[in-house]
């Protein structure tokens, strides 16, 4: 199956300010958020958008889910099942915060 990773408009603000905190340096700042950036990609891919370590908030309609980032920080997402038609599984990430909410618990691979 087939797994699309994509940022809502609404997390851009969110990682903007996240990349500042980075590194003074411009350069280096790209450089680091660009490689956390794409690891957070892979590993939602590979796992098929829940990674081990990944929490949810199960009572949420759709669920969230909630993944590190890196140096405590957390992205909250969203799995869109895959659809009949075109076989993929969409996550949307929406959030990103200093740590994960409480009350999420483990989280297991959607069916």
């Amino acid at each position: 199956m087939r797994v699309v990773v994509r940022f809502s408009e609404t997390v851009h603000a969110a990682v903007a300010a996240w990349r500042t905190r980075l590194s003074a340096d411009p350069q280096i700042r790209d450089q680091l958020a660009a490689a956390y950036l794409d690891e957070l990609k892979q590993r939602l891919v590979r796992a098929g958008g829940i990674p081990k370590g990944a929490l949810v908030e199960s009572w949420r309609d759709p669920p969230r889910y909630w993944c590190e980032l890196t140096g405590g920080a957390w992205v909250g997402y969203t799995v869109v099942p895959a659809g009949r038609l075109f076989g993929r599984r969409e996550v949307v990430i929406t959030e990103l915060v200093a740590g994960p909410p409480p009350g999420a618990v483990p989280a297991t691979l959607p069916s």
